[in-house]
């Protein structure tokens, strides 16, 4: 429903492009340029559920030893197309104007706003570069600057949830001290972490478990892959470490 209302705004906006007076085409261009964006990001999130539906129906899993990436698409294209929306329609709309501030000029200035805290966020969580291998022993998580590794054996549960309407994965631990504990520098072929990167690793894990009750978070779309799949490659190394110690 969210998909088609952005279409026929955008249409109402080319509409008013097309065939309006001098004074409403800049704001049909602007209509349209921000409804076309409101339009790909819900086409993008509805693509994105059904391939989580698609993958809820099949049984495929990660194998042993494999690295999932992530994808810089993931982060900062959806930022920039918002700034770039948000600039154009800045400009399309005819601003600065001899008026004060003008509906216009909030628009593109929230958009700019939002799409800087984005990029911003992302650079700083590290989620412009890092990578996910789930190994024999557990997962190998490196973010940003940090490294560090959850052993199958300290994981007490596994649950889907969702985050900002994205589909995560959710690490409860029996001992987050062990993880804490891994924690290097994988900018530095594995050299140990500072104190001072310790504590705000583990400050890290204890805000988590608070906001979202477990530690640990995993963003599947982040790496490419989806909810489901990563699940049921965590269930399976689970399953298999308790069927040994029964």
């Amino acid at each position: 429903m969210t998909l088609v209302t952005c279409l026929l705004l955008m249409g109402v906006g080319i509409f008013v492009a097309v065939v309006g007076g001098e004074g409403e085409r800049p704001t049909g261009i602007g209509a349209a340029l921000f409804f076309g964006f409101c339009s790909a990001t819900s086409g993008w999130m509805l693509r994105a559920r059904q391939r989580n539906l698609a993958a809820e129906r099949a049984t495929d899993v990660h194998e042993v030893g494999a690295t999932l990436h992530v994808r810089l698409t993931r982060t900062i294209v959806p930022a920039a197309l918002l700034l770039a929306v948000a600039v154009g329609f800045f400009f399309v709309s005819g601003l600065p104007s001899r008026t004060p501030i003008r509906m216009p000029l909030l628009v593109a200035g929230f958009g700019a706003l939002c799409a800087g805290m984005l990029i911003v966020a992302r650079m700083v969580t590290g989620q412009t570069r890092g990578s996910l291998t789930i190994g024999e022993q557990g997962l190998r998580v490196e973010q940003g600057s940090d490294s560090y590794f959850v052993p199958w054996e300290v994981v007490e549960g596994i649950q889907r949830s969702e985050l900002l309407g994205s589909p995560i994965i959710l690490l409860s631990l029996r001992s987050a001290s062990r993880v804490v504990a891994s924690l290097s520098a994988s900018s530095g072929a594995g050299e140990e972490a500072s104190e001072e990167a310790r504590e705000r690793f583990q400050s890290k894990l204890e805000s988590a478990k608070e906001a979202l009750g477990a530690e640990v978070l995993l963003d599947p779309g982040l790496y490419g892959t989806t909810a489901p799949r990563l699940a049921r490659t965590i269930a399976r190394e689970l399953g298999k470490r308790a069927a040994e110690s029964a």
